[in-house]
């Protein structure tokens, strides 16, 4: 009896055989190859990786060194300007939390083991100054606020937020913590701030956001970041962003655009009406960073910020970056122009602080907003 091959039979042994071909190829050319012609020395499998386990140890304690730097400096602009933050205030008390459900599977044993990381919300940085300093410490799990369980994970720390934004008034607040092998009950008296969470981004890029609500500082921006002040002023802006509602803002004229450009497509028979949303979306950008610039400043200076030298930031920033030399194009305003700003507005808040003037930026009167005058 004769077997009969069927054509995947066929395809099966082609792949095969090319398979066992590439395979004898690539032993060929390794054995052929240029290789190293010293002897290192020889590193083993288990030196190895405890090496790898202690470079992802540093790798978490830089990320909260950043984090806590960045919470330190933001706790007297988020503290000193409610005033003018109108609305978006709530109780403050300076902790930043951890559960394990929120780590990467790469690093969360390094979390575990340097900062006790367990699945009800753990504290992994408290801001100087804030009202838990003393009263709570990184590796404090938390189990009850004001008797009220605290459920595990990430829906634990959403628990927190909103237990805390639910009261406008500075109550205080019981928490129940286990530290080490103690159960504690420990009081925590808030403060009102603006509610403006600031964090750390993970990306190299030289930049800083804000969405509405919270605040991102970019690892590249930190680095180049060399003092306080200049921080104080990159947070100082994006929170001018989230206070004046620049976002929505945007939002409303890209609507707005859309709105104009259906009708213009209409009226002339071509579809333009994604250039009028892109064209709503930009109007009035340099503006808006011209503004977070102007009150950014005062936010600084409000928090007690020296701010004389903040604008040198922005000739620093354009070394870093030549393209922001330019009047032309983008959503931002060139460093001249940012720069130039900055020094007035410097020497207006000088003037007031001099004068014993409240620290409140000048806002435009009626009049010239409505004919979009400076």
């Amino acid at each position: 009896m004769v077997d009969v091959l069927t054509c995947n039979d066929f395809k099966l042994q082609i792949i095969y055989l090319l398979k066992s071909s590439i395979a004898i190829c690539l032993t060929a050319i390794f054995a052929i190859a240029c290789a190293p012609t010293t002897n290192a020395p020889r590193v083993g499998v288990g030196l190895a990786a405890q090496e790898a386990a202690l470079q992802r140890e540093l790798a978490v304690k830089e990320k909260i060194r950043l984090n806590q730097r960045l919470n330190d400096v933001a706790q007297p602009i988020m503290v000193s300007n409610t005033q003018m933050c109108g609305k978006l205030v709530s109780r403050y008390i300076g902790v930043s939390f951890l559960t394990r459900d929120l780590l990467s599977n790469e690093l969360k044993s390094a979390y575990e083991k340097v900062y006790g990381i367990r699945d009800n919300p753990t504290v992994v940085l408290v801001a100087k100054g804030a009202p838990a300093e003393g009263v709570l410490q990184w590796g404090d799990v938390i189990t009850h606020m004001d008797g009220k369980t605290v459920p595990k994970g990430a829906r634990g720390i959403k628990f927190i937020s909103k237990s805390l934004k639910d009261k406008k008034t500075a109550v205080p607040v019981v928490v129940t913590i286990k530290r080490n092998a103690e159960t504690l009950n420990v009081q925590v008296v808030p403060l009102i701030a603006c509610d403006s969470p600031v964090y750390v981004a993970e990306l190299d890029e030289v930049n800083a956001m804000a969405d509405g609500k919270s605040i991102l500082v970019t690892r590249g921006m930190m680095r180049l970041i060399s003092t306080d002040e200049e921080l104080a002023a990159i947070i100082g802006h994006e929170l001018a962003h989230n206070s004046r509602r620049h976002l929505q803002a945007k939002q409303g004229n890209a609507v707005l655009g859309t709105i104009i450009g259906a009708a213009i497509s209409v009226a002339i028979g071509v579809d333009v009406t994604r250039i009028g949303t892109s064209a709503g979306a930009v109007a009035h950008s340099h503006g808006f960073e011209t503004e977070a610039d102007y009150v950014g400043l005062y936010h600084a200076a409000r928090a007690g910020f020296e701010i004389e030298n903040m604008p040198n930031f922005w000739r620093r920033f354009a070394a870093e970056n030549p393209k922001a030399f330019g009047f032309k194009g983008g959503s931002h305003p060139s460093s001249a122009k940012r720069f130039l700003v900055l020094e007035a507005t410097v020497k207006e808040i000088k003037n007031k602080q001099e004068l014993g003037v409240e620290l409140i930026p000048e806002e435009k009167r009626a009049s010239a907003l409505a004919k979009g005058t400076s």
